[in-house]
């Protein structure tokens, strides 16, 4: 019974290691190469580069990240953002610099845009004690 079980374990293995390939030079010929942090290392013989099965993304997502950057525009302080998201500040001061340098990321919709612009105009006019021309 035990080398039944082995045997099917072999099979199975080889079956694994006979699809797995490397990422950097799609060679089959690798091999286990031991565990580090719960994940199975491989080696491939062919270029020498060690590497797991599957790596997992790290990071925010990128809706959260969103989150983060319309709460620090609305006027949000970064530590009541930590506070409430679960993302450390100086994570959020990182995505706020680079929204600033790429000027790629703009997270109001043209309707807030508009809303925003009409409103500053309103209050600005609002405030102006003597108008240009009763002079």
């Amino acid at each position: 019974m035990y080398e039944l079980f082995v045997e099917k374990s072999v099979k199975i293995l080889s079956k694994i290691l006979k699809s797995m390939q490397c990422p950097w030079c799609s060679s089959n010929h690798v091999n286990k190469n031991g565990c580090k942090k719960g994940k199975q290392n491989y080696i491939c013989f062919d270029c020498k580069k060690q590497f797991i099965d599957s790596y997992d993304r790290r990071g925010s997502a990128q809706e959260i990240r969103k989150e983060c950057l319309k709460m620090h525009e609305n006027g949000m302080k970064f530590r009541e953002i930590e506070k409430i998201k679960g993302v450390h500040h100086t994570t959020v001061i990182n995505w706020v610099k680079q929204v600033k340098s790429n000027n790629n990321l703009d997270l109001s919709t043209t309707e807030e845009r508009v809303d925003k612009r009409a409103e500053s105009l309103d209050s600005k006019a609002s405030f102006s004690p003597e108008s240009p021309t009763s002079k």
